[in-house]
């Protein structure tokens, strides 16, 4: 979450290598925060960006 606060447009990738976790644990760890709707994706995966819904 503080990766996105600090960088709305953080691709998962970057995230995986900013904080040395595995692609796995960075995947889960979005699909967590987007399922309690506390993120979400607006556009496509390359030029889109990540909102904080609360």
């Amino acid at each position: 979450m503080n990766a996105i606060i600090r960088n709305a447009r953080i691709s998962k990738p970057k995230i995986n290598k900013e904080y040395n976790i595995s692609k796995a644990t960075v995947k889960r760890t979005i699909d967590a925060l987007k399922k309690r709707g506390l993120i979400e994706r607006v556009g496509s995966n390359k030029g889109g960006y990540w909102k904080i819904t609360k």
